[in-house]
């Protein structure tokens, strides 16, 4: 560059911004999906201490090269300069190509969120299924055991229960009963589910975070309702007997829930690493584009005490 254009924002300084711009949102999301809470607070910051470095860098390099006296001296500030720079750039990629990784990999992690949100689906039908089971037994039984006319002293705390709901139909009992013990909508559910269908990159960690804890709450959570309406309302009976056997109160429900899953995706998205074509073609390039600006710069060369020429650069 001439010293007539100095201060002014050439085509290669343009070209630069686009390149660390480029650089920074790529790496800040490659940052972002190792967030552990979701969080982008260390994404930000390392995305942006990276342009800001590299930048210096390539100020520093342009700088020496067209440094007007000792220039020898400067060419090692300038090389040490451009060096760092690489070096900086080769240790920044891996976030950079994780961003890429995930992008090309996208079904198989997706996959992972699938599989996690229906065994949470599945245990939900699950337990659904179980409650209808044992509230249609329970309501079956206490009609046979009244229409048997069983000697109220065989079983005490069943003529005692089936007494209780005496008053009204069995029917309304059961209504009643399975309004108690149905679970509600899973509405955070239903959102973790439909931004992994949608992979919306800037709420992945976030939902990844939230599925991961949503399989282990989501057990306790029908646990505990399981063990308040056991507690609270004295349901589901469990009624044994019948025929040729007496009817016997057998206690309460007990609900097989199943396994709860492992959180292989937030696993899988926050310690992913990985290398495509494509994500290095891209990086090479930006980085490039950031580099034009300091192979443009003309260097100086001193002719004489009190006179220099600039040589060396590309016009742009």
């Amino acid at each position: 560059m001439s010293n007539n254009n100095k201060g002014k924002i050439s085509i290669a300084n343009i070209i630069a911004m686009v390149g660390l711009a480029g650089i920074g949102v790529v790496t800040f999301f490659g940052m972002f999906l190792h967030s552990k809470d979701g969080t982008p607070g260390i994404a930000i910051i390392g995305a942006v201490g990276l342009i800001i470095s590299l930048a210096l860098l390539l100020i520093l390099s342009i700088k020496a090269k067209g440094a007007e006296d000792n220039p020898d001296k400067w060419r090692f500030v300038e090389w040490g300069g451009v060096a760092v720079y690489v070096i900086v750039a080769v240790l920044f990629a891996v976030p950079f190509q994780r961003f890429f990784y995930v992008v090309a990999e996208k079904e198989s992690v997706q996959n992972l969120a699938r599989q996690e949100i229906k065994a949470i689906k599945d245990m939900y039908n699950n337990y659904d299924y179980q409650c209808n089971k044992f509230l249609t037994e329970a309501s079956e039984q206490v009609v046979n055991y009244r229409l048997s006319k069983q000697s109220y002293g065989v079983d005490k705390e069943l003529a005692r229960y089936a007494d209780s709901i005496v008053g009204f139909k069995v029917e309304d009992w059961e209504t009643k009963a399975r309004a108690i013990v149905k679970l509600p909508k899973d509405e955070k559910l239903a959102q973790i589910e439909s931004d992994i269908e949608s992979w919306n990159l800037m709420v992945i960690p976030v939902r990844a975070a939230e599925l991961e804890a949503r399989e282990t709450t989501a057990w306790a959570d029908v646990e505990k309702k399981i063990r308040q309406f056991g507690e609270k309302n004295k349901l589901i009976p469990v009624i044994g007997g019948g025929g040729l056997s007496h009817y016997s109160f057998d206690g309460y429900a007990h609900f097989d829930l199943g396994e709860r899953p492992e959180a292989e995706f937030a696993r899988q998205i926050r310690s992913v690493n990985g290398n495509t074509v494509v994500g290095w073609i891209i990086y090479v390039f930006l980085n490039l584009c950031v580099l034009l600006n300091y192979l443009v710069e003309s260097r100086s060369r001193f002719v004489g005490p009190r006179s220099n020429s600039k040589t060396g650069g590309i016009p742009l």
